[in-house]
């Protein structure tokens, strides 16, 4: 196994996602680091706007954790899950008999499968959401993991990790690279963008 060196730090809006178990313990501290790495990931987005696009922030979603960001464009709707996250994030392509090979996503050695797994019940619920209007958005519905506060390596860029459909980035890389062209009119991402937050209420 190689891990990429050199390293760089993906943390240009400041939040604080090392809180110890001296100030705030337990679960409350990993709910404090969720909050603040969400605001922060809510100012970076909040800038998309000006470019035509909708985003909704912190939804219910039924028996699931809420969503942290949804994004709405001209391509589509992105499902964004922001998680706190500190010390080195590498990608690893794995291999098995019955498997072929994946790319998983380690961040300080450990394996971060799980939060890839869950992406599946967001979109499941967000296209949900949008019901009849799953059609207008030409079925693009494409799932993001934003990891924040991580060390990357230098040549690091997006990559898509597990079945393929989650894609591994940061808030200011996704800006970034978002599409600002697509099949969707300004009059049909606001649509869209009304449905879904009609039915996936406001968690806070």
């Amino acid at each position: 196994m190689a891990v990429p060196v050199p390293v760089r730090h993906e943390g240009a809006t400041p939040v604080n996602v090392g809180v110890t178990s001296r100030s705030v313990r337990g679960l409350g501290a990993r709910q404090q680091a969720r909050r603040d790495v969400r605001e922060a990931v809510r100012q970076r987005f909040e800038r998309l706007h000006d470019e035509g696009f909708v985003v909704l922030h912190d939804r219910q979603a039924g028996g699931l954790e809420s969503i942290d960001h949804i994004v709405i464009g001209p391509k589509g709707v992105y499902v964004i899950d922001a998680q706190p996250s500190s010390g080195l994030l590498e990608i690893r392509s794995t291999r098995s008999f019955v498997r072929p090979t994946q790319r998983q996503v380690f961040v300080q050695g450990r394996a971060q499968d799980k939060r890839v797994d869950a992406m599946a019940g967001q979109i499941s619920a967000v296209r949900d959401a949008a019901g009849d209007m799953v059609e207008a958005c030409s079925g693009t519905f494409s799932a993001v993991l934003c990891f924040v506060g991580a060390d990357l390596a230098v040549t690091q860029k997006p990559v898509l990790v597990g079945d393929g459909h989650v894609t591994v980035t940061w808030p200011g890389r996704f800006v970034q690279d978002v599409s600002r062209q697509g099949p969707l009119t300004p009059a049909m991402v606001q649509m869209v963008a009304g449905r879904i937050a009609a039915s996936l209420r406001p968690a806070f």
